[in-house]
């Protein structure tokens, strides 16, 4: 869905985020489908593969599995603190949030087959759930981009949902897990995981680093490619206390390493949400050995860092093992 032009302001470009979005799950059961589908993008009403994936799992369960049951379905848009003097009365953020629920409330009008549906709304919350969770004003909030989904056999009401406190963090962590590069001294591409860590509420999560780069490899096993294997923990620090899943954004990856050692100079540079930087600006990457070697720099506007799974805690330690 796209806002009527009527509703869009000229300055307010769609602003990507992640590619796939993000899922908080409260359910506990089959009987009640309850989760946030969060980091729209900005200014952007359109659903992403992960808000598809879990709509489509809700879909199947009681399409399949318990078509005798009435469903009682609650829908709540919800937008981030930012562009509230754009109409009067916040009218923006208001609009786009009824037009993200407007997504999700066909989705579901289109798909559940049942005969024992009860919609009720759908509604929009607006800045409500930001500004109840203490966010601060003008600052962009993946999570507060979202819709919030009930959908039960139960016909009582919900509650609001209690947003839940996501740690945040300025002191973390970083470790090179694997990676390769593929090409010759020509255009090639990048892989490669990274561990990132919150040591202040002992917490790690994945990430897979993509992107095109320039440079030379040496050749291992008649092809152009090299491979480098794990790390060490590197230390950061980042200029405002965030999350630890968000770090996903464009970064640059800059690397080069002498052939069949782990003797490389790394270095990452990642885009923290909401403006935040790092320190220091360019993480310096440890990384083991390698097979092949050779030089390169990602094409400015093709890296990114993925959030690929976390977060998980660990019990011991300075650092995840």
């Amino acid at each position: 869905m796209t806002l009527p032009t009527q509703l869009r302001h000229p300055t307010l470009d769609i602003i990507r985020t992640s590619v796939t979005g993000r899922i908080t799950e409260y359910a506990t059961d089959s009987m009640h489908w309850n989760a946030s589908l969060w980091d729209f993008d900005i200014n952007g009403p359109q659903l992403k593969p992960y808000h598809y994936g879990w709509l489509a799992s809700l879909v199947n369960n009681v399409n399949t599995s318990h078509r005798s049951f009435i469903w009682h379905i609650w829908i709540s848009g919800g937008a981030s603190l930012t562009g509230m003097n754009i109409r009067p009365n916040n009218g923006w953020n208001y609009d786009l949030a009824r037009a993200r629920v407007a997504e999700v409330y066909k989705y579901l009008k289109d798909n559940l087959k049942v005969v024992g549906l009860v919609y009720h709304g759908p509604d929009t919350s607006g800045i409500q759930l930001a500004e109840y969770r203490g966010h601060r004003l003008g600052v962009e909030r993946d999570e507060d981009r979202a819709v919030y989904v009930q959908v039960t056999s139960e016909s009582t009401p919900p509650r609001p949902p209690v947003p839940t406190k996501i740690p945040q963090s300025k002191n973390w962590a970083i470790r090179f897990v694997k990676g390769s590069a593929v090409g010759a001294f020509v255009v090639g591409l990048e892989i490669g995981n990274f561990e990132i860590a919150d040591t202040d509420n002992r917490l790690y999560a994945m990430y897979k680093y993509t992107g095109d780069s320039i440079g030379a490899a040496v050749s291992f096993a008649d092809i152009s490619v090299s491979y480098t294997f794990k790390g060490d923990w590197k230390d950061f620090k980042t200029s405002e206390a965030i999350n630890i899943a968000d770090f996903d954004g464009p970064c640059r990856f800059t690397t080069a390493g002498m052939p069949f050692t782990s003797i490389s100079q790394n270095y990452l540079t990642v885009t923290p949400s909401a403006g935040v930087t790092t320190d220091p600006e360019h993480l310096e990457i440890d990384t083991g050995r390698t097979l092949g070697g050779g030089a390169s720099i990602t094409i400015p506007g093709s890296g990114w860092l993925w959030f690929r799974f976390g977060p998980v805690h660990y019990d011991s330690g300075a650092y995840p093992r």
